[in-house]
């Protein structure tokens, strides 16, 4: 992700080789984290929060992963904090 004249690209044309340093990865994380878990979770369910009855699995295409609908940014936030801000 920092140097793309190093690794492997099978199949990837020079041209379309990208690199990011870890203050741009951070940025843009953070930006997802917030709008994934602050702006977009009021209501995702009209089920009440509860455990789920039977382990059989699911054949729904969405999976079997519910998150709960009160769930809060904070925590992920706080650990975005911990990524540097440069390589240094």
């Amino acid at each position: 992700w920092r140097d793309k004249t190093k690794g492997q690209w099978p199949d990837v044309p020079d041209g379309k080789r990208n690199q990011y340093t870890i203050g741009e990865i951070k940025h843009w994380l953070t930006v997802y984290l917030y709008r994934f878990f602050k702006l977009t979770q009021y209501k995702r369910s009209c089920v009440p929060n509860g455990p789920k009855v039977g382990s059989g699995g699911s054949l729904s295409p969405r999976g079997d992963y519910r998150a709960p609908s009160d769930s809060e940014a904070t925590v992920w936030m706080e650990n975005a904090k911990n990524i540097p801000e440069n390589d240094d």
